[in-house]
């Protein structure tokens, strides 16, 4: 899923194409931020995050994280077991 690209000065290294049109204000790059600090946090922390944010803007932060820093991707399909069957059954 691409989001609307929002960025006036678009940089691929920090979203470009992935700003998700949800009405949150909210960077797709902060937001990115804010998961990789929940993951050192766990997976409790990983999932109020998750579950805070509209459906768009959780799957933007993952294509994000895949293209910036797929390691930690890895991580957090090691965290959670069956993590893209959890992920698409969150709350929406």
């Amino acid at each position: 899923m691409r989001g609307e690209n929002t960025n006036d000065d678009p940089n691929p290294e920090v979203g470009e194409g992935w700003e998700p049109n949800d009405g949150d204000s909210t960077p797709i790059r902060t937001s990115l931020i804010m998961l990789l600090s929940a993951i050192t946090r766990g997976i409790e922390a990983v999932k109020a995050l998750f579950i805070s944010w509209t459906v768009q803007r959780r799957w933007c932060v993952l294509q994000l994280l895949e293209d910036i820093a797929g390691n930690e991707l890895r991580k957090l399909e090691l965290l959670i077991p069956d993590f893209y069957v959890w992920f698409s059954q969150l709350p929406s």
